[in-house]
């Protein structure tokens, strides 16, 4: 069956199938292998950190919203970045202003509605292993 390169999913009527375009499962499955890779990155990184997920959330839930907020915030730079960049918040020393990029500003608002101290945890032994650990996750 040739696929209709206007639709990504197409009817095979002798099969009776919905198939999925080669192109179309090959960008699914790289996004669920990055989107696997970064889920462990974060969930090492929580553990290290001593944060937890708020209930009724997941790192899964996360990872994806993060990725959508890099992926939307670089399509939007090309197009708007005047107001992507040069926000500045009071989150120096003593207040001190400093400069934020719009991204920052939203990824941080996301990870503080995602994740919260984890009253129970006990700082792990940090050694290099530990923090290759992390970043080879």
């Amino acid at each position: 069956m040739e696929f209709d390169r206007s639709s990504p999913l197409q009817a095979d009527t002798t099969a009776g199938v919905l198939r999925i375009h080669p192109f179309c499962e090959a960008l699914r499955q790289s996004y669920l292998d990055v989107t696997e890779q970064m889920e462990r990155i974060y969930t090492a990184l929580q553990e290290l950190l001593g944060y937890r997920v708020r209930s009724g959330l997941t790192i899964r839930q996360f990872t994806i919203a993060a990725a959508a907020l890099a992926e939307g915030c670089v399509l939007r730079g090309r197009v708007d970045c005047a107001h992507m960049h040069g926000i500045l918040r009071p989150t120096g020393p003593d207040g001190e202003a400093q400069e934020w990029t719009l991204f920052g500003v939203a990824l941080n608002t996301l990870t503080n509605e995602f994740f919260d101290l984890d009253p129970t945890w006990v700082p792990p032994t940090v050694d290099a292993n530990s923090v290759s650990d992390v970043l080879n996750a």
